[in-house]
């Protein structure tokens, strides 16, 4: 899964994704479906796919954030990585589904 240089790009997600996977690790093992809040450039749920395959990544954002989100999404068309949901913590109802994990 290597990513076109044209995506968006955030320089903290390529330097924080090793150590936060290596946290992350243990609570993940058993888990089948993540949301992730904040996707940003998809970064991290690519990298950590990578890392956990058989994970269902799910990223979010606010909705004025998700076509940079859906970039990376889109390109790398993982069934595992669906398109990113609208989600804004503020609202009440957060129309996200069920996930045994969020990050």
């Amino acid at each position: 899964m290597s990513s076109s240089s044209a995506l968006p790009f955030s320089q903290a997600s390529e330097n924080n994704k090793r150590p936060i996977i290596e946290v992350l690790r243990p609570h993940l093992s058993d888990a089948c479906s993540v949301l992730e809040i904040g996707s940003g450039t998809a970064q991290h749920g690519e990298y950590f796919l990578e890392q956990i395959p058989g994970l269902h990544w799910n990223c979010s954002d606010i909705p004025s954030n998700l076509s940079i989100t859906n970039q990376r999404i889109s390109a790398l068309g993982l069934t595992n990585l669906p398109e990113a949901i609208p989600l804004d913590v503020n609202e009440s109802n957060w129309r996200c589904g069920f996930h045994d994990r969020v990050f």
